[in-house]
């Protein structure tokens, strides 16, 4: 034995380990449990709300993205190489601007749409974009290219919390 150690103290000493160790892992497995989410919901619900919002787009047009965009004062949009909202309250006024200058948009969004879960509340998104422009003139304009974003789930559900638009340039006519 070892320094005054009997063997039932050695047994009791293994006991204690044993259920220290028992207690500690089903506390970190109920942890685990507790922050996992469910990716598949999520991409489930992104998915409709992309839907939703080029449904909302093409029936109300431009004006309809003020209840698309977080409410959030961080959030950003580019455009190409340029940001063209650096706030909420920049993308509010440019919105209503722009709104003045179409009279029709259709928005479709495109397969492959590329939607990664952050957290249940947050995720990435990524899809090639078809726009039908008609301005206040009767001018039509086609424009597509790839759409990537953070949406972001919150009070009034889900919002983009910041956006970027790729546009493919138009070949130029011979």
């Amino acid at each position: 034995m070892v320094s005054g150690f009997t063997r039932g103290d050695f047994r009791r000493l293994a006991f204690v380990f044993l259920a220290l160790v028992a207690v500690l892992g089903g506390a970190c497995s109920r942890t685990k449990t507790a922050t996992a989410f469910d990716a598949a919901a999520v991409i489930k619900e992104v998915r409709a709300f992309t839907a939703a919002v080029a449904a909302k787009i093409t029936q109300g047009g431009p004006i309809a993205w003020e209840d698309q965009f977080s409410e959030a004062p961080a959030f950003f949009m580019v455009v190409d190489d340029r940001v063209v909202f650096a706030d909420r309250a920049g993308a509010s006024t440019g919105i209503k601007e722009v709104a003045k200058t179409i009279s029709r948009l259709e928005l479709t969004w495109n397969e492959p749409m590329i939607i990664d879960p952050i957290t249940p509340d947050l995720a990435a998104v990524g899809m090639p974009w078809r726009e039908v422009i008609v301005d206040t003139t009767g001018k039509r304009v086609d424009q597509s290219g790839y759409f990537t974003a953070l949406a972001e789930r919150g009070p009034a559900g889900w919002k983009f919390r910041n956006a970027h638009w790729s546009v493919t340039p138009i070949p130029p006519t011979k």
